[in-house]
């Protein structure tokens, strides 16, 4: 009697183990392995929404939707006279809708086409205010060098002045000084480029 409850009991056990181990066939779980269908572990139901969307979403051009509209007109022209009443107002109705979704189409590309003239207008208009900026910082530049050249020829004239003030023979230190400050007032104008 026990050995037939051990032998009840493990048969039991193994028979629990090995049905967690099976991998269910034909996508019959929550999931699906399907390469197309965004990858594996996307549920059904995620999978078949994500798509709706996509496809209701999707931007339709205005020639597509001319296309719909000389689809429609060729289907019926080849409706025979009295038949088909139902089919032809389908497509005559289709029609007016597609017409319908012309004109908002052809507006929203001319909104659109206004939105890229003006960001176009706002990029030349940017760009001529930062070409007016290096303009005027060239120009400051420019008259701060002038300005630095002014003093430097100031200060060779200021100091042949005093150098014609010193009589011969006396105040040889400070003619020389004058004469070194001459000599490193023309060497910083060469090197800031300014005319002598």
């Amino acid at each position: 009697m026990v050995n037939a409850r051990g032998i009840l009991f493990s048969s039991l056990l193994a028979a629990t183990l090995a049905a967690g181990c099976v991998v269910p066939s034909g996508g019959g779980g929550p999931y699906r392995d399907d390469p197309y269908g965004g990858g594996y572990g996307y549920p059904n139901d995620d999978y078949d929404d994500r798509v709706i969307y996509q496809q209701e979403h999707r931007r339709v051009s205005c020639g597509e939707i001319e296309q719909r509209i000389r689809y429609d007109r060729d289907k019926i022209s080849e409706i025979p006279p009295g038949r088909h009443q139902k089919a032809r107002q389908w497509y005559v109705d289709d029609i007016q809708n597609a017409e319908r979704d012309l004109s908002e189409c052809r507006a929203e590309r001319r909104e659109e086409w206004r939105d890229r003239q003006h960001d176009r207008q706002y990029d030349r208009d940017l760009e001529r205010q930062r070409e007016r900026e290096r303009e005027a910082e060239r120009q400051r530049a420019w008259q701060q060098s002038r300005a630095q050249c002014d003093k430097l020829h100031e200060r060779i004239r200021f100091d042949r002045q005093k150098m014609d003030e010193i009589r011969p023979g006396e105040h040889n230190k400070a003619r020389q000084w004058y004469i070194d400050d001459i000599h490193n007032a023309e060497r910083d104008l060469q090197n800031s480029g300014c005319r002598r």
